[in-house]
């Protein structure tokens, strides 16, 4: 060969992309705004009943929740106006960030692919312009509603969806979190979704420390990270390494994706 891997690494970077997983124990130097190093974060909220009783329960046992993903059976396309300005009104009291689902149309139509095995790499994108405008249609609505952030699985719903809000179609302080039904797991995927518009994003959960912390050398944007998953995630218990993940990839979203797999919801 007419280079080594020292030359591979050196390209990449020069890309701005690390060579090689960080084991230095290296602590991030980035915070969230007010210092912190990490907030907290409460998956799988697809009420307003279910929403209550976690900001009532986050009260009563002095527990900070400071974003909540609102989907699954709760998304955008599910909910009346009247329902969505009361979810709006009152996580903006609670002082409580909100990020809705946009409805997930590619496992409720007519197509299979996502149902196959190889389809089910392909993630959950939307498919087609339809699914697409629908999906718009649905940030609109929330948007009009007082709902200021969204879950997106798509890099090319990312795209439209950064688009729209640089021309002033979606507010400009509404914020876009990727799933990790998107599927990425490196610094160069991370950089993607950065330079797309993401304003957070979630990579897949069995990632080691090390290759966290060479992600966080390549982006600037918080890392969303599960402690806790469920089954389908490979059931995973991180919490003793926590501290370390934290440290590594600050700022970080941390939580526990223990409510029910996108698989295993009924009628969805």
């Amino acid at each position: 060969m007419s280079f080594s891997m020292a030359d591979v690494r050196r390209m990449m970077e020069a890309c701005g992309i690390p060579g090689a997983d960080d084991r230095r124990d290296t602590a991030s130097p980035l915070r969230f705004p007010d210092g912190a190093h990490y907030r907290h974060e409460a998956s799988g909220i697809s009420t307003l009943k279910l929403l209550e009783t976690l900001m009532d329960e986050s009260t009563r046992r002095g527990v900070a929740v400071h974003r909540v993903i609102f989907g699954m059976r709760g998304s955008a396309d599910r909910l009346t106006m009247p329902e969505l300005r009361e979810v709006a009104t009152l996580a903006h009291a609670r002082g409580v960030e909100l990020v809705m689902e946009t409805g997930i149309s590619a496992k409720t139509d007519v197509g299979s692919h996502f149902r196959t095995e190889q389809g089910v790499l392909a993630g959950i994108r939307p498919r087609g312009s339809d699914q697409l405008s629908h999906a718009i249609a649905n940030m609109l609505r929330a948007a009009e509603a007082g709902i200021r952030g969204f879950l997106l699985r798509c890099e090319g719903h990312l795209w439209l969806a950064d688009q729209l809000r640089r021309r002033g179609d979606l507010p400009n302080e509404t914020v876009f979190k990727m799933s990790y039904d998107c599927g990425h797991a490196n610094p160069a995927g991370a950089k993607l979704l950065e330079a797309n518009g993401a304003d957070s994003f979630n990579p897949i959960t069995d990632l080691e420390v090390g290759m966290l912390a060479s992600i966080r050398r390549a982006i600037t944007i918080p890392m969303d990270l599960v402690v806790f998953g469920w089954p389908s995630l490979g059931g995973i218990r991180r919490a003793w390494s926590a501290p370390a993940m934290i440290r590594a990839a600050a700022p970080v979203y941390y939580y526990n994706a223990m409510s029910a797999s996108i698989d295993i919801v009924s009628g969805y």
